[in-house]
């Protein structure tokens, strides 16, 4: 990754939180305690792979982008203990196989797209464990 692009990845993210931020209090302001729990469910996705995907490569690649006092690896204090991404990843393992045994057993045809979709989150939540572990020097 070219220098450039690692800057213009932080300030993209940087405006992206910020635009977040804002938003989440109008969402506050006028959205019910259930509406708001599910904006925050949605965004906290949203600003975690911003996070995992973009933000954290940028500053292992350039460490002086990182906010001060901040090490590349750990993303805003985020970075889960070692014991707790390796319980997450066991968990996320059986989630896989309880949904294989699900599709294989049962298929029905009007839960096809909802099963991918939690296949699809599963995997992401899967890379942001393996960037949590890798984080702490843990090979995968």
């Amino acid at each position: 990754m070219k220098r450039q692009l690692a800057v213009e990845i932080d300030r993209a993210v940087q405006a992206c939180t910020d635009a977040l931020n804002d938003a989440s209090h109008d969402a506050a302001a006028i959205g019910s305690e259930e509406s708001l729990a599910l904006w925050r469910l949605h965004t906290a996705a949203v600003l975690g792979s911003l996070l995992t995907y973009l933000l954290v490569p940028a500053w292992r690649e350039f460490p002086d982008l990182a906010p001060e006092g901040q090490p590349a690896h750990q993303p805003l204090g985020m970075l889960l203990p070692l014991e707790a991404a390796q319980r997450g990843k066991a968990a996320a393992g059986r989630v896989k196989h309880l949904l294989t045994a699900l599709s294989s057993t049962s298929p029905v045809p009007e839960l096809a797209d909802g099963l991918a979709e939690v296949r699809r989150r599963l995997s992401e939540f899967e890379e942001y464990l393996d960037v949590a572990i890798a984080s702490h020097g843990v090979a995968k």
